[in-house]
């Protein structure tokens, strides 16, 4: 390469094991003086099944964010770094006008924003199952409001017309409701577990700062990080987690990237031996 060019490296690497490889690349410029600064060091992480890290929110610069909203001008960002892009839609559309609203800005899928509460399933799912038996290759992620998924998504979770359902339980940073509220959490993924689809949920948690309460952003990343650990203790097989994260502290979307590596990446021959 010529001194000051650009180029971009492909390499066909097929991963022999789970976990981290690291990987010295050295670029060769004839006319540098410098030699030492033409050194980069990779880490890549593997894993033995797909993982979900999706975002409600700007994802620019975060390495390990795979899913997330598509806007205009990042989907080449998400094709870089290999993430799937998501447009978002709401409910009462028709299955030819989310493929529509897909393809209009190159997704790979959409997300769903939302159903449960007050939202009855029966009226919205028979458009969704029509979008998904005409188009399986769109990836389908249904945001769903805190509580648990009545029969009908669970049904469709279990088919695979919803490829992720992100039950949404957003936990204020409380110092004195901080234990209750960890109860609750923990009751909501032992009851997905115990109906048999923790492999096709993940637990949307609240990154965004309404839910630091008066802390600052190392505080809300800690609690942030309590939430995450309480995941891989009750469910291990659970494939990643979700972050509502469309106005953060600054920092905060950064650190919880790093947890994200931490907790599914870089321990992952212990997750699997509890499995």
């Amino acid at each position: 390469m010529e001194p000051g060019s650009r180029n971009v490296i492909a390499v066909d690497y097929q991963p022999q094991h789970v976990g981290k490889s690291v990987f010295h690349v050295e670029i060769h410029c004839p006319d540098d003086a410098d030699q030492s600064n033409n050194r980069l060091e990779l880490e890549v992480y593997q894993s033995d099944r797909e993982l979900y890290f999706l975002w409600y929110g700007e994802v620019s610069g975060l390495s390990y964010a795979n899913y997330g909203e598509v806007h205009c001008g990042n989907l080449e960002d998400w094709r870089r770094r290999g993430g799937r892009a998501l447009t978002v839609v709401g409910r009462g559309g028709t299955g030819d006008g989310y493929y529509r609203k897909i393809t209009a800005c190159g997704a790979a899928g959409m997300q769903l924003d939302e159903l449960g509460g007050t939202h009855r399933t029966e009226e919205f799912l028979p458009e969704l199952h029509r979008f998904k038996q005409a188009h399986p290759e769109c990836f389908f992620a249904l945001w769903h409001i805190g509580g648990q998924p009545d029969p009908l998504i669970l049904a469709a979770q279990r088919k695979g017309e919803i490829d992720i359902v992100i039950l949404e339980l957003y936990l204020a940073n409380i110092p004195e409701k901080r234990r209750e509220r960890l109860e609750n959490l923990a009751e909501k993924i032992k009851w997905v577990v115990a109906h048999g689809v923790p492999e096709r949920t993940v637990i949307g948690l609240g990154a965004r700062f309404d839910y630091a309460g008066w802390h600052g952003a190392e505080e809300h990343v800690a609690w942030l990080e309590e939430q995450i650990k309480l995941i891989r203790e009750l469910a291990p097989m659970m494939p990643g987690v979700a972050f509502y994260s469309t106005d953060t502290l600054p920092g905060v979307k950064e650190k919880v990237d790093l947890l994200c590596r931490k907790y599914f990446l870089e321990n992952q021959s212990s997750i699997s031996q509890k499995e």
